[in-house]
Order: C-alpha cells, then sequence, then structure tokens
C-alpha cells in the first residue's frame, strides 16, 4: 500500500496515551498495576499487554519488573513525531483544532508506473485510488491519496469505510496489518490542482510526505510459523508436510490472530535461529562498504 501521510489506530493505546497526556494520569509518575488498568479500562489484561507493548516501542513508557511502568513525561512532551505513525485526525487534534474530511472520492485506476515500483506490481495493474481532504477548524489541511493494489481487497466497501484510517480499510477489508513504513519528507510547491484543493497560491510552499507501508515482518516470520504447523505432528502435520501451499495459509491466518507481543518473541527466535547467516551477511556487508569489522555473534531479547 502506498499511500502520502501516515495513519495508525489502536483504541486501547489512544485512550491511554490520551489518560496520560490531559486524562486520569496527567500527573502521574507511573501506571497502575496490569490488573486495576485493565479493570478501569474495562479491557482483558492480554488487550492491556499489547498496548502497553506498543506504548513501550514507542519510548512513551518504560516497563522495569519489581519498578512498574514508568510514564516517560519528556517523551509525551513532543508534540509531533515522525518515528510512529499517528493518524491524520489525531495530527489535527494534537495541534489544538477540530479535524474533518471535506470529501472522499474512492475508484479502481490501473496504476501508473511511479505507483507499480513503490508496491512492486506490474504496470496497468488495479489498484484502488482513494483520495481525501483533510480540514483543521473548517479549512484545509492535509490532502491524501492512497493506492491499495485491488487484489487485495475481500470484500465490497462504501465511501463511509473512508472516513476512518486507512489503516482500519486495510485490516478490515483486506485482512492486511501494516506492520512498518518507509517515508520520504521533502519540500513541494503547489500546482494549479493543489492550490485550488488546499485554499493557497499556485507555488506556495508545501511539506510532502510520501510513504509506503509494509507487512514484510508476517512474510518475514512465515517460515518460521510454517516449521512450528508441520511440526506439530498427528495427522496436520503430516498434511502439511506435503503440501507447502496449505502450511503457508495457515501460517498467515495464524499471524493475523496473533498479538504483536507473541510476533515480537517470534522474531527473537527468528534472529537466534538464523545467527550464522546473520552473522555473515553482516561481516559481507561491512566489508562491502571498507569497514574494518569482525562480528562475533549476534543475538536478541525481548525488553
Amino acid at each position: 500500500m502506498e499511500q502520502q501521510a501516515p495513519e495508525q489506530s489502536n483504541p486501547v493505546r489512544t485512550r491511554l496515551l490520551m489518560a496520560m497526556q490531559d486524562g486520569i494520569f496527567a500527573h502521574s509518575e507511573r501506571l497502575p498495576r496490569e490488573s486495576v488498568l485493565a479493570e478501569q479500562l474495562g479491557i482483558s489484561r492480554p488487550q492491556l499487554r499489547d498496548s502497553l507493548a506498543t506504548l513501550e516501542r514507542e519510548g512513551f513508557i518504560t516497563r522495569r519488573h519489581g519498578v512498574g511502568t514508568i510514564i516517560n513525561r519528556h517523551v509525551l512532551a513532543v508534540r509531533t513525531r515522525m518515528d510512529i505513525e499517528v493518524e491524520f485526525m489525531d495530527m489535527i487534534r494534537q495541534a489544538g483544532k477540530e479535524p474533518g474530511v471535506a470529501f472522499i472520492a474512492a475508484e479502481c485506476v490501473a496504476c501508473g508506473a511511479d505507483v507499480a515500483e513503490r508496491l512492486k506490481i506490474e504496470q496497468g495493474e488495479m489498484v484502488l485510488k482513494v483520495c481525501r481532504l483533510v480540514t483543521a477548524d473548517g479549512k484545509p489541511a492535509i490532502y491524501c491519496e492512497d493506492h491499495v493494489p485491488c487484489g487485495l481487497i475481500k470484500r465490497p466497501s462504501e465511501e463511509a469505510d473512508f472516513t476512518r484510517p486507512i489503516f482500519d480499510f486495510l485490516r478490515e477489508f483486506c485482512r492486511v496489518e501494516a506492520y512498518m513504513d518507509l517515508t520520504e519528507i521533502r519540500p513541494a510547491v503547489a500546482d494549479a490542482h493543489l492550490a485550488q484543493l488546499l485554499c493557497v497560491q499556485e507555488g506556495a510552499p508545501l511539506l510532502y510526505m510520501d510513504e509506503v507501508d509494509y507487512d514484510s515482518l508476517a512474510e518475514t516470520l512465515l517460515p518460521l510459523v510454517q516449521d512450528k504447523l508441520r511440526d506439530s505432528g498427528g495427522m496436520l502435520g503430516c498434511v502439511l508436510s506435503g503440501s507447502p501451499e496449505m502450511a503457508a495459509a495457515m501460517a498467515r491466518r495464524a499471524l493475523r490472530a496473533m498479538s504483536q507481543e507473541k510476533k515480537d518473541e517470534l522474531l527473537v527466535q527468528l534472529v537466534t535461529k538464523n545467527r550464522g547467516t546473520l552473522l555473515k551477511k553482516g561481516g559481507e556487508l561491512a566489508e562491502k562498504n571498507g569497514i574494518k569489522l569482525h562480528l562475533y555473534d549476534v543475538s536478541a531479547r525481548k525488553i
């Protein structure tokens, strides 16, 4: 999926973040124990752990055994960050303005060479192109174009489905979870089309963001999950051993159902399992770049 600005949706994470910024934990140094916090939020402890793991990866909290969950106030104080996904509406709210969507246009089109290259698909392949104009206090603020390969879409959608973050659409209609993104940010000037949309002068300076999202972690973990399924024994293991395609399909379904915490654990296992290959590749990369380096070991652990 290619998109030209970031978004993400995790209701529990958002509630916790707001509670730490402006809510009941705004003046606290630590969050309550998991059992207490889960009860306060009305959610299960596994749901809570997933959201806490996300907040910890983003630097908002630090969890220490015997100490508890520490709120990192210096990180919360940063108004805008480019290293994490922030949904457009939340970005505008954080700026103290009221967000809205002025218009939405969605259609399936044949992709051009530029989009095809970014999405690693054939030129001319059909993609769903979604255009949105997001407003702040009723004034145009962000123009966004999202491109999703039509082959990923599992069921029909309506215009109302695009009032929410594109990540919600990927999750619900494509059964795809975006794990990471690469974003290019550069200055740009408004052409006639953007000037009209954003109500600015033609040639006015703009900030351009070109983002491509990946579910590559799932693909990376796929062989490990397939091995676990094939080694499960019994009739299932025998069937999957003789059918790689069926094993891959079941592995993908299993990955979609896994919590982020479980995926992180699998990633650690994957690094450990492929330690020799990683050492070799690291050495080759260092030599290629003229770096005198000898790697003795590589390891990973969940923090």
